[in-house]
């Protein structure tokens, strides 16, 4: 925290001579800088006195006996790194000043110049207040961020539990035959809320009083325990307190402790909790959830929860019941032959509801005739009740999300392995149930690549699938995993029916297929090749096809990028660019750097010159490559930046002709392609025809600063020398209005 004023600041001396500490001590005082001054002259004593601590400054001579200036500062810095050190020095050269600072001293002042003194320690205390200032309100700052990521977290955990809520609801609404749907309810609900649960129902065959209660569904999530729950077996003397919950209505948490250790061990029973199944006033039986793991317990929410799953199984519940009811009534009309019609009608409208709710919402939607709250629960009406996806269907939304860019990786270490086999083993029944053989070779010892398991997963299953369905019966699919330098190799080949070698070019378009009969005949629209290529490309990865014509089968090979040695921890690298770049004051200098930029769009090049100006480059600026090449010849460029696509010749033509005349030139011009096209093989064409970096578009101008300085260091380090005189040479001339700059040399 900044000094307390109320306090005088008290300032530690490194001085051996009594007559120049004086001299000091005097100029602070005559400036007003009230302190309480420590003088010591040796090293023990220093170290001595910074090691108590409570010092504002450090003033220090660089010049000791036996100790120098330097082995001060250092010490001063890993014992008080916040407290200013300023040099008080009799001589001390261009050369050790610099580096003094650079190594953490705040200031230096020299001792015949003791007049600078006063506002150099200001300026250091100054810097300092400051500085703890800033780490104050930084402190403030994660103080804030830590409770927003909270807040973010308790509105995740809401999340959840609303889906979770509403995927309970769907699938309750799914089906009106009871008892499955109970299991498939209960089945969302294991394991992820609980270890095991089960649904005890009143039995409708004895009066309600007696709350006599049947089992009619269960889950856990050990399934060589699961058929223990089916037995009422060690629940005759209720162990968890049913009976005492469907006559309070009330819900409990009962501890593993409090019940039989029958049931303890049977089962696995930390906690359990027993809310009733209500509607109407009326008890329809229990739920219970259970928790195995003692590191795992119920809270208060977990029991506001479960009520409210209670209450929708209750719903389900009465549905099932009365649309029972409703099938007794019409076998009952049906025989006495009246009120067919009006009760068949009742049963359509019941059938068709969830078909009206689709078709209503979203005509509401597109008319825009509701607002933005309706619109929201819109949605989640058609989501809960037309939840019937496909594989097409998650095939269109694949294609949807790489189209506008939002098809996202979560990217790990993996074993390639593991996600071949597994793709294997999902594909395997149903290569069987047509007759096709699926052989695979895949080493255990492979390696590991960075990506995204599920997504790769899904390549080799769809190129399996994919396979298998052009195969006949009693052909061969071939999966083959292996590792070459650098990569990992995916390789699926089948003896189906071939690609016609004019259709290859186009096998990885969307809705594109070879033969629309076969198509049609094997089903899918075309997406599935395009989504694994999308896939393969994010991990920067390529796919090829090949064949050797209809009936010869086909081969599809994926090449994948190896993860980092092993023994290191591999790195994920985003593909966004990072939010805070350099700013141009924090860009290296390029001071008389002569650069060329070529690109044809005018806004691009003035850009480049207005941000290359500022660093003190001498720019040359040219519309074409035409233009360009006369100026290489003319004005002999330190560095070259040019565009790739340009009306006319492109940014390759102009490189090889730039490299070709470059034993005319006597030098060789290094050169940087700044491109729009940022593919993998863009940059390796780029690097191959003869560019010496390659950065995609669009790039902060001091990011290529930076790449401008590291290619040009040794000319910038010849240009230092004699800066001034090139300053004084260099004409300086502005863009014209018209766009009409090219050639023109701007500094």
């Amino acid at each position: 925290m900044p000094r307390d004023r109320g306090r005088s600041m008290r300032i530690l001396h490194l001085e051996d001579d009594p007559r120049d500490a004086e001299l000091v001590h005097e100029h602070l005082a005559s400036d007003g800088l009230e302190a309480r001054i420590v003088r010591v002259g040796d090293r023990d004593a220093f170290e001595r006195e910074l090691a108590g601590g409570g010092f504002d400054l450090v003033l220090s001579d660089y010049e000791l006996p036996a100790y120098d200036g330097r082995a001060a500062l250092d010490r001063a810095r890993e014992s008080a790194p916040d407290v200013p050190f300023v040099f008080v020095s009799g001589a001390i050269g261009e050369e050790i000043a610099i580096e003094s600072l650079k190594r953490g001293a705040t200031d230096y002042v020299l001792k015949h110049r003791l007049e600078r003194l006063g506002p150099a320690v200001r300026r250091a205390l100054r810097e300092r207040e400051n500085l703890l200032l800033r780490r104050a309100v930084e402190r403030e700052r994660d103080a804030l961020h830590e409770a927003e990521r909270r807040a973010r977290r308790e509105a995740e955990r809401v999340a959840a539990e609303n889906r979770l809520l509403a995927d309970a609801s769907e699938v309750l609404a799914s089906s009106l035959d009871l008892a499955p749907t109970l299991v498939r309810a209960l089945r969302l609900l294991v394991p992820q809320l609980a270890d095991w649960a089960v649904i005890d129902l009143v039995r409708e065959d004895v009066a309600d009083e007696q709350h006599e209660t049947q089992r009619v569904a269960w889950a856990h999530r050990d399934p060589a325990r699961e058929q223990l729950l089916s037995s009422r077996d060690g629940w005759q003397d209720d162990p968890l307190g049913a009976a005492e919950v469907m006559r309070t209505g009330e819900a409990r948490v009962v501890a593993g402790a409090d019940t039989s250790a029958g049931l303890r061990e049977q089962l696995g029973l930390h906690l359990a909790i027993v809310v009733p199944i209500s509607l109407r006033a009326s008890r329809l039986g229990t739920l219970v959830l259970a928790t195995a793991d003692e590191r795992r317990g119920f809270v208060e929410r977990d029991v506001a929860l479960a009520m409210e799953l209670a209450l929708r199984i209750a719903v389900a519940i009465d549905n099932a019941r009365l649309y029972a009811q409703a099938q007794s009534d019409r076998k009952r009309a049906e025989d006495a032959n009246r009120g067919k019609d009006e009760f068949l009608a009742t049963v359509s409208h019941e059938l068709r509801t969830p078909l009206n709710a689709i078709l209503g919402w979203a005509r509401m939607l597109r008319e825009g005739t509701i607002g933005p709250e309706k619109q929201r629960r819109a949605i989640e009406i058609i989501e809960r009740n037309a939840r019937v996806q496909t594989q097409l269907i998650e095939d269109l939304l694949d294609v949807s999300r790489i189209v506008s860019g939002k098809l996202r990786l979560s990217p790990a270490p993996i074993d390639p392995a593991s996600v071949v086999e597994m793709a294997v083993e999902a594909i395997r029944p149903q290569a069987e149930a047509r007759g096709v053989r699926i052989a695979a070779e895949v080493p255990s010892e492979i390696g590991e690549v960075l990506g995204d398991a599920d997504r790769l997963q899904q390549v080799v299953w769809n190129l399996l699938t994919n396979a298998v369905k052009f195969t006949p019966t009693q052909g061969r699919v071939d999966v083959r995993l292996r590792a070459l330098p650098g990569e990992v190799e995916i390789v699926v080949r089948d003896t189906g029916a071939g690609i016609p070698r004019e259709f290859l070019p186009h096998v990885f378009d969307r809705f594109r297929q070879a033969d629309a009969g076969k198509a049609r005949a094997h089903g899918g629209l075309g997406l599935g090749l395009t989504i694994v290529r999308h896939i393969v490309e994010l991990h920067g990865g390529s796919i090829v096809a090949d064949s050797d014509g209809e009936g010869r089968g086909a081969t599809f090979t994926v090449r994948l990028p190896a993860s980092v040695r092993a023994g290191t921890r591999p790195q994920v690298v985003a593909v966004a660019r990072p939010s805070l770049a350099p700013t141009l004051r924090e860009g290296p200098r390029l001071r008389g750097v002569r650069v060329l930029v070529v690109d044809d769009e005018m806004d691009a090049r003035e850009l480049l010159v207005s941000a290359f100006h500022e660093l003190e480059a001498s720019v040359t600026i040219a519309a074409s490559a035409d233009e360009a090449l006369r100026v290489v010849r003319d004005a002999r460029p330190h560095v070259l930046v040019s565009d790739i696509g340009m009306p006319g010749e492109d940014g390759y033509s102009l490189i090889r002709k730039v490299r070709a005349i470059e034993q005319e030139l006597g030098m060789r011009v290094p050169a940087i392609a700044l491109t729009a096209y940022a593919a993998i093989e863009d940059r390796t064409k780029a690097l191959s025809e003869g560019f010496d970096r390659h950065v995609a578009k669009p790039v902060e101008p001091s990011e290529l600063a930076v790449v401008i300085a590291e290619l040009t260091e040794p000319i910038r380090a010849d240009l230092d020398g004699d800066h001034s005189d090139a300053n004084e040479s260099t004409t300086s001339r502005s863009v014209s209005s018209g766009g009409n700059d090219s050639g023109r040399s701007l500094s």
